[in-house]
């Protein structure tokens, strides 16, 4: 052989130190280092240890250091001598690896100013594409979460998409630039046999190009372009937010350039059209107002604050909210900024402006347009422009990009939206609710989704005094697409459906979602309104006094005095309460024309013992123009005669409830029935009040009645006073029977129990009563029932009726000790409160005890003084007991 062990061929300039050596395990490596002297020969002139015998240059390959060639050549890049540095390295493993690891450092050398060829290893641009494939999506998963979680401007996922498909040309012309120059590196011109050259280099303008830009692009240079060029974007954004938050430049935002203020108000305007565009014109009014109602960064003037000021203004409802009018409005709004807009065609379509006007400056704070192609893109063009005036505001750029799409949220049909805008116009500015009614099913009828129309209907239907099966109805419907409303809109309905169905509601549920309300926005009126009454519902008074106090500061008007006044009566405040009755009816003379308010004032001097105050006030509620107050007032007038022992008075106020009620579409009447609950309970003919509730309850009338709309519980109640408790547990089991849902009823469950305990004690099961009874003080999710006054009455009943009459007492006197307000309407006071008071008196009596005695016997007298002639003989009785027992005490 040629070789054997411990021997070496070679060239002595190029031997690698452990070819020189012998070592038996020698591989590429050597190659590696014999192409590191002949680059520094090609780079020097001369090789590492030239000018040197043969032997003596063996011995330097093993022991010596080579020269650097930048000692031998100043000019050469710092790369390319630190490249053929590492060839020479004595340590094979200290050495550059491999070829490709060559073509990897040339190609980084390439960006020094040397003239020297740039070449990269084929095959990088496959490589180089799956890497730019995952990193567009990195960056697009990045821009996204940035845009939604941070609340970075919309803008910034299509600028960084723009930015990373920039980068797809690069990659192209960098792998273009990479071939020619490798191309031009290999081809080694010869000549055929017939004199033809051949292995020419690419030639050509863009191949010249290319030859000529290759010193200065590498796979690294293009890399780290990209990653500067995005790098810049950041800073863009950055900037972009650091102003809008500081308020300077055009980024600014009003917020924080103060020119407004979170939480101001906005009036919005009409918008000026064509009069043949009027129509639409007040469609996208409503539109604005849908889409600007997701925003919790500013309140909007309601159109029912607008109605209030044009009345003050001496205006017609009707009155166009434009120029100098639009403007006094704001001002006596209390409004911030009017916000404008004009509709026009524009060809086949129509161009839409916004403009935002300061009240104050009486200058345009902010402006956008947008076109149409036709009707078709309206509510998508409100959408955009309402989201660039919310991100002009200040309000949060997450928020803003979370906002529902106005078609989701509404309808995309604008015949339904236009009902519903004639619909809300009826029923919160002109109070004309069977209109809004009919519009708002028309809306339903055309667009079945239109979940902000559902939710209306309900508002409408509860305004007009509509059957709870109606009402029913339509808070399913308006639950069965709360999904499609904004946050605070789903909530809403949510609340409304678990605190006002009949079955289905479950008033823990309907809490959480107005606190969920309240927590979006601090302001908004129905979260203060509703939470006040759920709080009262669990006797939490002090908290709906808070928020009511809220509502009443964020809005002082008339009606929210009336619920302050109510709520200072639910705390015992009683005097406090009249103060704010006689200071909103010295100030606003007009306040005695709003029914809740002349209501609350009654309410006031009833409690504090006024009764023919309250009576006179009532009064006027009953003779207003509209059907809801007269309702209300009769109702008020009703739960009087009852507690008074005004029977006929009673029965006469119960047939005008029944009229009202006719007008409104809701049958209610049932012939009778007062005068058979005035016989069972107070004229001791429970013989002729059972066969007169027979006949009502076999009767036509009974059955016109929706079942939910029936009055089981009064019925099963008056069959167990009068001793019938059998015909009361048939009431009770066809009202399951006719009503599916009936059963998990879970916010009827307290008034269910008091049903069942009137039947126990009708059926002499005490143990059974008494623990019915204690059921009815806790609601379903375990807080109070609100209605405890009924559970101490019962258990009083079922003691006494057992002649334990000590207990009796203790339990007559705890259902006194319950605040008179948590007492009033249904079974406890009217029906209940004048019986108490008499059996205390004759308890206390059996014990001797004269002084309590002629108290109680005197609440009683005092209480039924104007009583019915029929029940006159128990008053006279009493009167003269009192008369005798003070004979006795010598008074």
């Amino acid at each position: 052989t040629l070789t054997s062990v411990g021997t070496s061929i070679g060239t002595p300039a190029y031997m690698a130190p452990e070819q020189v050596a012998g070592d038996p395990n020698i591989d590429h490596r050597v190659d590696l280092y014999a192409l590191g002297c002949m680059a520094m020969e090609l780079l020097t002139g001369q090789s590492p240890f030239a000018n040197q015998t043969p032997q003596r240059m063996l011995a330097a390959h093993l022991s010596e250091a080579p020269p650097s060639v930048e000692s031998l050549r100043g000019d050469s890049p710092p790369l390319l001598s630190r490249l053929v540095a590492r060839l020479l390295q004595k340590d094979p493993n200290d050495r550059v690896q491999s070829a490709q690891e060559v073509l990897r450092a040339l190609d980084e050398a390439s960006t020094s100013s040397s003239p020297t060829m740039s070449l990269s290893a084929p095959g990088m641009l496959p490589k180089a594409l799956a890497l730019y494939a995952v990193a567009v999506g990195a960056v697009a998963i990045v821009a996204k979460a940035a845009v939604v979680g941070i609340g970075l401007p919309e803008w910034t996922f299509p600028g960084a998409m723009a930015i990373m498909l920039l980068g797809l040309p690069a990659l192209l012309f960098t792998a273009y630039v990479k071939r020619v120059a490798r191309s031009a590196a290999n081809a080694t011109p010869t000549l055929t046999p017939n004199g033809t050259p051949m292995g020419r280099p690419p030639s050509g303008t863009m191949a010249t190009m290319a030859l000529k830009a290759n010193r200065h692009i590498s796979w690294r240079r293009t890399m780290r372009g990209g990653i500067f060029t995005m790098l810049a974007f950041v800073l863009l954004i950055v900037a972009f937010m650091v102003t809008r938050s500081m308020g300077i430049g055009p980024a600014a935002s009003l917020f924080a350039s103060g020119s407004l203020q979170a939480q101001d108000r906005i009036l919005i305007a009409d918008l000026a059209a064509a009069p043949e565009d009027t129509a639409l014109a007040s469609i996208i009014e409503e539109a604005v107002r849908a889409a600007m109602s997701q925003s919790n960064a500013v309140r909007l003037i309601t159109p029912t604050d607008v109605a209030a000021a044009l009345g003050e203004m001496q205006r017609d409802n009707d009155t166009p909210l434009e120029g100098a009018v639009a403007a006094e409005v704001a001002t006596r709004t209390a409004a911030k900024a009017v916000l404008s807009g004009r509709l026009a065609r524009a060809g086949t379509g129509y161009a839409i402006s916004l403009q935002l006007t300061g009240v104050a400056q009486g200058i345009p704070l902010a402006s956008f347009q947008g076109t149409t192609d036709g009707q078709k893109d309206l509510l998508p063009v409100v959408d955009e422009l309402t989201r660039k005036l919310r991100s002009k505001l200040g309000e949060s750029l997450k928020q803003v990009q979370a906002s529902v799409p106005l078609a989701r949220a509404t309808t995309s049909s604008l015949a339904a939206l236009r009902k519903y805008s004639d619909a809300a116009r009826a029923n919160d500015i002109d109070g004309e609710y069977d209109k809004a009614v009919r519009l708002l099913r028309e809306a339903v009828a055309i667009d079945s989704t239109f979940a902000l129309a559902w939710r209306k209907l309900s508002a409408a239907l509860t305004n007009s005094g509509a059957s709870q099966l109606a009402r029913d109805s339509v808070l399913e419907r308006a639950a069965q697409y709360a999904d499609r409303l904004p946050p605070i809109e789903r909530n809403l309905v949510l609340g409304a459906f678990n605190q006002a169905h009949s079955t289905k509601g479950d008033r823990s549920k309907a809490l959480a979602a107005y606190q969920a309300v309240y927590a979006l926005d601090s302001t908004n009126r129905t979260a203060h309104n509703q939470l006040a009454l759920l709080f009262q519902g669990i006797e939490a008074e002090d908290s709906a006094l808070l928020y009511t106090q809220r509502q009443f500061r964020l809005e002082p008007t008339i009606r929210n005095s009336a619920k302050l006044i109510y709520a200072l009566i639910g705390t015992g405040q009683l005097a406090a309460a009249q103060r704010v009755a006689d200071s909103v009816r010295r100030a606003v003379p007009d306040a005695m024309s709003v029914g809740a308010f002349v209501n609350a004032m009654a309410s006031v001097r009833h409690f504090m013992g006024d009764t023919d105050s309250s009576e006179v006030l009532l009064a006027v509620q009953r003779a207003m123009p509209g059907v809801p107050p007269r309702i209300d007032g009769v109702g008020s007038s009703i739960e009087i005669a009852l507690t008074q022992g005004r029977l006929q008075d009673f029965q006469r106020y119960a047939r005008q409830i029944d009229s009202l009620l006719e007008t409104r579409g809701t049958p209610s009447t049932l012939d009778g029935f007062s005068n058979a609950a005035s016989d069972i309970l107070f004229r001791d003919k429970a013989e002729e009040g059972v066969r007169a509730l027979d006949r009502i309850i076999a009767g036509s009338q009974w059955a016109a009645i929706p079942p939910v709309d029936r009055p089981w519980f009064h019925a099963a109640t008056l069959y167990a006073v009068a001793g019938e408790p059998a015909k009361g547990r048939a009431v009770m089991t066809r009202r399951l029977a006719e009503i599916p849902d009936a059963a998990a009823a879970i916010s009827q469950r307290p008034m269910v129990a008091w049903i069942e305990g009137m039947l126990s004690l009708a059926e002499g099961k005490h143990a059974e009563a008494a623990s019915s009874f204690r059921a009815v003080t806790t609601g379903a999710d375990g807080g109070p029932s609100g209605i405890a006054s009924l559970a101490w009455y019962g258990i009083a009943r079922t003691f006494d009726q057992q002649q334990r009459t000590d207990s009796a007492r203790v339990y007559y006197e705890r259902y006194l000790a319950v605040p008179q307000f948590r007492r009033w309407g249904g079974f406890a006071d009217p029906m209940s409160l004048a019986a108490v008071r008499k059996r205390l008196g004759e308890i206390y009596d059996s014990r001797g005890d004269r002084a309590n005695a002629i108290k109680y016997y005197g609440e009683f007298v005092e209480q039924w003084k104007d009583a019915d002639p029929a029940l006159q003989p128990a008053v006279t009785s009493v009167r003269k007991r009192i008369a005798e027992l003070k004979t006795q005490e010598g008074k």
